[in-house]
């Protein structure tokens, strides 16, 4: 499965309305995987990628935000280079105003933040300069 745009919007969704739905943490928790590894590519942080992220606490912040604390999973060069670092991600759903969903990513000492269908672009073009 190719992740999209709406199959992340859809994820936001759900949680929005329910934050303990544990299926939808998960789903989001591997999409966020490869989105932070994007969202790393498009600000200069070439080389460092996400192995996984851990969502401890999920809260509604307001009526379309959400804002996720955790453990990341990152690394530099290969994988046995790995260490585990807190993260903070804001997740902003502006579609409303015609304004997209928009990614806020904190890492330790990093911040970082973009529309939602720049990285699926980044994931996509990154996909096909693999081939």
């Amino acid at each position: 499965m190719a992740l999209t745009t709406n199959i992340v919007a859809q994820t936001v969704e759900v949680l929005i309305q329910n934050q303990n739905d544990e299926k939808a943490q998960q789903k989001l928790a591997d999409y966020l995987e490869y989105l932070a590894c994007a969202l790393f590519r498009l600000r200069q942080r070439e080389g460092l990628w996400c192995d996984g992220v851990t969502i401890k606490l999920l809260e509604k912040r307001k009526a379309h935000q959400l804002f996720l604390s955790g453990e990341m999973w990152t690394a530099k060069g290969g994988a046995s280079d790995q260490w585990q670092e807190s993260a903070e991600i804001l997740i902003s759903d502006q579609r409303a105003t015609k304004q997209g969903i928009l990614i806020k990513l904190w890492v330790e000492d990093w911040e970082g933040e973009a529309q939602l269908d720049d990285l699926i672009n980044n994931l996509r073009e990154s996909a096909s300069s693999a081939d």
